[in-house]
């Protein structure tokens, strides 16, 4: 069985594999990851999403990201994690780097340092 199409249930609700990034997700939720809304099993083409399923899966094999917003926290390909304060661009952004406020430091990071969304 592919396993996007698995499904199970917690406490009432219906939970399956994010079709693009293989990440547990409710049903109609979105993806922390990839930030794609799933649209149920079928996942169609559509709907909330600006992009299509094909082209979702494509963009994050490629570690394109496919959305980040201001205050998403995210994997530096160094290693680091950063929070994401301000969005210049869909490709530039500040952010904060450290273990406490006295220790942050902002810095300047592209598409191309994240890795992934963490939360």
């Amino acid at each position: 069985m592919d396993k996007s199409k698995e499904t199970w249930e917690i406490d009432g609700f219906l939970w399956l594999h994010c079709p693009v990034c293989g990440t547990e997700v409710m049903d109609y939720d979105i993806c922390d990851v990839c930030r794609w809304q799933n649209t149920g099993i079928i996942n169609i083409d559509g709907g909330p999403n600006k992009i299509t399923l094909a082209e979702a899966k494509e963009a994050y094999a490629r570690r394109k990201i496919v959305k980040i917003r201001e205050f998403d926290t995210v994997l530096l390909k160094n290693g680091q994690t950063a929070a994401i304060v301000e969005k210049l661009s869909e490709e530039t952004f500040i952010a904060d780097i450290g273990d406490s406020p006295k220790d942050w430091d902002s810095i300047t990071i592209t598409i191309n340092d994240i890795e992934k969304v963490v939360y």
